[in-house]
């Protein structure tokens, strides 16, 4: 926004503006570059650990949530306006559409096995299957994650695989952290029970952020 106002201006940007200027472009890069890299290297040699862990771990603990789509939707009219207020956000009384899947069907939309929701910008859709649920308390956490996307886009704080890595990293911090809240001061639950510790939550933001660069890349 700046650069386009200077372009326009017919004013001359001293030595010392232009050299504050391109320093400011290279941290941008080599931020860009660092995360980059770090994304890859989690990628290739950290992420599969992870979740062979997570999934040993949590082999024998999926059950099958029963609510319909209109539960869904109460329940996310009656939480919205409490994620708009720890957020600093604004909610238009709207309710994003809910799109209920099979486990096959959201795995090949979402491009990610093992995923049970998803929020899809481009068509401003909540995504989820009920089958494989780790607990109806983490399922009821997770649709406020979901829910945090969903006003990050109606806020224009929504990011996209071009804004970089950091920025789509930065979202995924916000939401698991809103999620880890409600479940402290809404369910009376220790977040460390559901994986939202704090190292948790650094796995999950790497896994979201690699699972919605994927997502949005494929739906762009």
């Amino acid at each position: 926004m700046v650069l386009e106002l200077w372009g326009a201006m017919p004013v001359r940007l001293s030595m010392r503006n232009k050299g504050s200027l391109a320093g400011e472009q290279l941290g941008k890069r080599e931020t860009n570059f660092l995360a980059s890299l770090f994304f890859f290297l989690t990628t290739c040699f950290l992420i599969p650990i992870l979740l062979l862990e997570n999934e040993l771990t949590n082999r024998s603990k999926k059950m099958r949530v029963d609510w319909t789509k209109a539960q869904i939707i109460e329940y996310a009219k009656k939480h919205l306006p409490w994620i708009a207020q720890k957020t600093n956000m604004n909610w238009n009384g709207i309710v994003p559409d809910i799109k209920i899947m099979t486990n096959k069907e959201l795995a090949k939309e979402a491009q990610g096995e093992g995923c049970f929701m998803a929020f899809c910008p481009q068509e401003q859709s909540l995504w989820m299957q009920l089958d494989e649920v780790n607990s109806l308390n983490w399922f009821k956490s997770a649709i406020i994650h979901e829910l945090v996307h969903y006003l990050q886009y109606q806020n224009g704080k929504g990011a996209k695989p071009r804004d970089g890595l950091m920025a789509l990293m930065l979202n995924e911090e916000e939401a698991y952290n809103t999620q880890a809240c409600f479940l402290w001061e809404k369910m009376g639950i220790d977040p460390s029970e559901h994986n939202l510790s704090e190292k948790g939550i650094k796995i999950g933001i790497l896994l979201s952020t690699m699972g919605a660069t994927g997502m949005m890349k494929e739906n762009a």
